[in-house]
């Protein structure tokens, strides 16, 4: 196979490098993206078995999020098609850059763990006691903590037949055992989809092929440099967005860097709040969030 398809490589680099006032439209570096999808297509060379176009179509798309080749973001080849496929890491990163998330933490729950989730008229309560050691079995569910501002956070949980059903529509992972990384990309994306969004979540959100629904195979729109608007801001707001000032608080909020403990006790909804943002009491900050 590499010696059918070696041939496309140089004219590949050559096309991209064609291309790179598009990349740069979207305020990336050409050369680096250019080059970072080189080193994919070396690591999986069916990707030289796509189409040219739907490549650089790939990755016009990544540079529109502004995600990493490899690292928050992945190119992903379907027959002869290229697909851009965020990594749930990469939502992560664009969810707090829109200024109102100060950070998500997600884990898969393993068969024989202590975990709790229900609710009640005072909001949500989930609580996970992870094993430290060995096997943890097969996956039970997953969930995601979304820390937001003034000391408010949202969960959002799935047990294991919720993400069998979006796996199973998948094109490439709904066979074989449930990986954990599919667990935590599944919640993290519904999660994701609750919170506020910028532009380049929206787009992630849109391009990601968690739900064939939503993108069907083959059918991605070609995208387009932001748009400038008046005295130069950019079309693609925050939206919605949560009023600032501590009215969803109880009183004591969170500095920014507060975090809810591994075990999380959801508590306080307000039920005048449009946004379904939940308020924790304070508890000390931990650096870590993953």
């Amino acid at each position: 196979m590499t010696t059918a398809v070696a041939p496309q490589t140089p004219n590949l680099r050559q096309l991209m490098t064609a291309h790179a006032d598009k990349l740069a439209a979207f305020g990336v570096d050409p050369a680096q993206y250019i080059e970072a999808a080189m080193m994919a297509t070396a690591k999986n060379p069916d990707l030289l078995q796509c189409t040219p176009a739907s490549i650089m179509l790939s990755l016009r798309q990544v540079a529109q999020t502004g995600l990493q080749i490899g690292r928050t973001a992945h190119l992903v080849p379907f027959k002869d098609t290229c697909t851009f496929i965020p990594d749930y890491t990469g939502l992560i990163e664009l969810a707090i850059a829109t200024g109102r998330v100060v950070g998500i933490r997600t884990r898969c729950v393993y068969d024989g763990e202590a975990f709790e989730y229900y609710e009640d008229t005072a909001g949500p309560v989930l609580k996970h006691q992870p094993k430290l050691s060995g096997n943890g079995g097969k996956i039970v569910g997953a969930y995601a903590i979304a820390d937001l501002r003034f000391g408010r956070f949202k969960v959002e949980f799935m047990n294991v037949d919720e993400i069998e059903a979006i796996r199973r529509k998948s094109k490439s992972w709904k066979n074989g055992e449930l990986p954990d990384w599919y667990g935590r990309k599944t919640v993290v994306r519904k999660l994701c989809k609750t919170l506020p969004q910028n532009a380049k979540l929206q787009q992630a959100l849109r391009f990601d092929d968690a739900d064939p629904e939503e993108i069907p195979d083959g059918q991605y729109s070609a995208v387009e440099p932001p748009k400038q608007i008046g005295s130069g801001a950019t079309v693609g707001a925050v939206i919605p967005a949560p009023p600032d000032g501590d009215e969803y608080s109880n009183g004591s909020p969170l500095p920014a860097t507060g975090r809810p403990s591994q075990s999380v006790d959801l508590a306080s909804h307000h039920g005048d709040n449009p946004y379904g943002l939940w308020t924790q009491q304070p508890q000390q900050p931990q650096d870590a969030v993953e």
